[in-house]
């Protein structure tokens, strides 16, 4: 799909119907992003993509990047899913940004909303394994100006993003 030369990005909830639009923008996105995405060759099933749109807000919460041009695009997707049982609250994000767009600030913006939305649930810490090629996201973590810590282990990096400063001394 050809974007036109000037659109805008709006970003919204993720609705049960916006499971086929995710499809979409996983077709459009490189092997190499995939990759970094999923940890290993992968696209998502239909039912995968459901299960992210139709999360409830005990379990997590999902956002997209759309283009209207015409009729509504999937260009970018940002989710986490709670960890069960956790105390304090801890949930794991994901985020992926089709090529295109990527280092335009779409990320940013879809990581800003996933920030504001696990405030208001108090949710205190993203815990997120990220491809050790993956300094685009990494680039993205360290502008948020959020405290975090990254390590690897087993091949992959470990990241912990503190979201609410208080609670880095508690972890």
């Amino acid at each position: 799909m050809q974007l036109p030369s000037i659109y805008q990005i709006r970003m919204r909830p993720a609705y049960p119907g916006d499971a086929a639009l995710l499809q979409d923008m996983h077709q459009r996105l490189s092997a190499a992003s995939a990759e970094q995405r999923y940890l290993r060759p992968y696209t998502p099933t239909l039912e995968d993509s459901q299960r992210i749109v139709q999360m409830g807000s005990s379990e997590g919460a999902a956002y997209v990047a759309v283009v209207e041009a015409p009729g509504e695009t999937i260009v970018g997707y940002a989710y986490y899913v709670i960890a069960p049982g956790s105390q304090p609250l801890t949930a794991e994000p994901a985020i992926v940004v089709e090529d295109r767009l990527q280092g335009q600030g779409v990320g940013r913006m879809l990581l800003e909303r996933l920030y504001q939305r696990a405030l208001e649930q108090h949710i205190s810490t993203f815990d997120a394994l990220i491809h050790p090629s993956n300094d685009t996201v990494m680039h993205l973590i360290r502008r948020s100006g959020l405290p975090f810590k990254s390590q690897f282990a087993y091949g992959l990096r470990e990241v912990r993003i503190w979201l609410d400063p208080a609670q880095r001394g508690a972890a």
